[in-house]
């Protein structure tokens, strides 16, 4: 009897995976997908030197997702991490029409939103699109339903993100900061929507383990209003905070402080009274390439169901803390 050979694994395609994100993101997947990873970006020189230092069969293409073009990088594809901001949605909507699994690390609120408007497609298609995966959205709003689910009777939801200085911040992440400094945008208070800005007002917040509240200040990350219409919870906001000179950091690329990254929710839970979960580790961008690789071996080894949904709905915390665990021994966890 003639046999024949067996089809070649899908491919993993790491749109940005020479970046800071993507690279470890490779790192991670790579010694368990092997000869899977195809880390892409515009640079072929850039793709292919990446994909030699990550090894274990990966290789680097040359993909401009701006372009029509990009859509014949997807043949033979299972799954695209996309580790670059869009503004469009045309590579998002080949990519499910195609049946392609997709995870998005973005944190553009409008961008989510013009995401979750592809469920229909998805749905038809039978793909899984991951979006709000990273530390905020992603780990936050986990907690948030962490905290909801052990507290059904929470009112108040007050997400907590701070940054170390000593950090690597990349320059990505540095403009993304600046054009959100003063943004105005809708926060739920009181179960009413209200205008607010970044950094127009203060609140004093703990990390988990932290004895003493300090002061954090309004910032405008999309994980309130993810949590606010998912939860149904009254009051919903989001603060940030700096473990040292922070305009410093705002205004410079001066490395100074800690590397810390504290996400926690400080939640009002009706009789049980003021109560505060969270993660604290190191790095925000490793965090958020370890959080990213998990959601990328679940959407591949799991069942998840097709359709656009927020990290939090579809992924097992209890597997993304694991992984952050065994990557941070040192890191702290109250949950």
């Amino acid at each position: 009897m003639k046999t024949h050979p067996a089809a070649p694994p899908q491919k993993i395609l790491i749109i940005g995976g020479y970046g800071q994100v993507g690279l470890t993101i490779a790192g991670i997947l790579a010694p368990i997908f092997k000869d899977r990873l195809v880390l892409a970006g515009r640079s072929q020189q850039k793709a292919s030197q990446a994909a030699l230092q990550i090894g274990h069969g990966a290789t680097g293409q040359v993909v401009d997702i701006t372009t029509p073009e990009a859509v014949t990088a997807l043949e033979g594809v299972a799954l695209v991490i996309m580790c670059l901001d869009q503004q469009s949605t045309g590579f998002l909507q080949a990519c499910l029409k195609a049946g392609i699994n997709y995870v998005d690390i973005s944190a553009d609120l409008d961008f989510l939103d013009k995401t979750a408007r592809l469920d229909d497609l998805a749905k038809a298609s039978g793909a899984s699109a991951v979006i709000a995966v990273g530390v905020s959205p992603g780990l936050s709003n986990m907690l948030a339903r962490v905290a909801f689910q052990q507290y059904p009777d929470t009112t108040r939801i007050d997400i907590l993100i701070e940054l170390g200085l000593g950090d690597h911040h990349g320059k990505t992440a540095l403009a993304w900061m600046f054009d959100n400094i003063d943004r105005k945008y809708q926060v739920i208070e009181d179960g009413q929507p209200k205008q607010v800005r970044s950094f127009g007002q203060s609140r004093p917040l703990k990390l988990a383990g932290q004895e003493k509240p300090r002061t954090a200040y309004r910032f405008a990350m999309p994980d309130q209003q993810i949590a606010a219409q998912q939860l149904g919870v009254a009051s919903v906001s989001t603060w940030i905070r700096f473990d040292g000179r922070a305009m410093t950091w705002l205004f410079s690329t001066v490395r100074i402080g800690s590397d810390i990254c504290g996400v926690a929710v400080n939640i009002d839970a009706g009789a049980s009274g003021p109560v505060v979960l969270g993660v604290t580790g190191r790095k925000e961008a490793e965090m958020t390439a370890i959080i990213a690789a998990e959601t990328a071996r679940q959407v591949l080894e799991g069942d998840l169901p097709a359709g656009v949904a927020s990290s939090d709905v579809v992924i097992d915390f209890a597997q993304v803390l694991a992984a952050l665990q065994k990557a941070q021994p040192e890191m702290l966890a109250q949950v």
